[in-house]
């Protein structure tokens, strides 16, 4: 499988090819009509979905989290976190582009459901999320699982976070 992902000069690159696109991206199956607020029937690859585990909630990205993605991300943590789900457990697992955009979103909720006393722990493997994290110090800010089942343990566990106590 090639992922696809952004070069310096806005070249979308498919593995060692690149060529810089005309036009709209081909539409595959995973992508969803944008609602997040810019052009009406803008195509983005980016699905989100949730499910409760007793008091843990699993809200699952796929796709893209860039500028045009982050701010439905952030109304559909937002809507969990109004709504009192503040234990989140959030699967990155099926992300294949992180941007700046994208964590500042995830460093926002994370604020945000500490200070509601909740928590919110991340699932990923793809070595590129991963990097994103790792090189910007954010590794040792969230508690990173390579599984969800892992993430679900140690939130039900109640193991702090990092940052958080001793």
């Amino acid at each position: 499988m090639l992922l696809r992902g952004r070069s310096r000069g806005g070249n979308v690159t498919d593995g060692e090819r690149s060529s810089r696109r005309q036009g709209p991206a081909p539409r595959n199956r995973d992508q969803k009509l944008c609602t997040c607020g810019h052009k009406e029937g803008a195509q983005v690859d980016l699905s989100i979905t949730r499910a409760d585990h007793g008091e843990q909630t699993v809200v699952h990205l796929g796709g893209e989290i860039d500028v045009y993605t982050a701010p439905l991300v952030r109304e559909k943590l937002d809507e969990q976190i109004q709504s009192g789900r503040t234990q989140l457990v959030v699967d990155l697992t099926d992300v294949t582009f992180l941007d700046s955009t994208g964590l500042g979103v995830l460093v926002g909720r994370l604020k945000l459901t500490r200070t509601r006393g909740g928590s919110m722990r991340l699932v990923g493997t793809d070595d590129r999320v991963l990097k994103v994290f790792s090189i910007t110090g954010l590794d040792k800010v969230f508690e990173i699982h390579p599984t969800l089942d892992a993430a679900l343990a140690a939130s039900a566990a109640g193991a702090s976070a990092p940052g958080e106590g001793s």
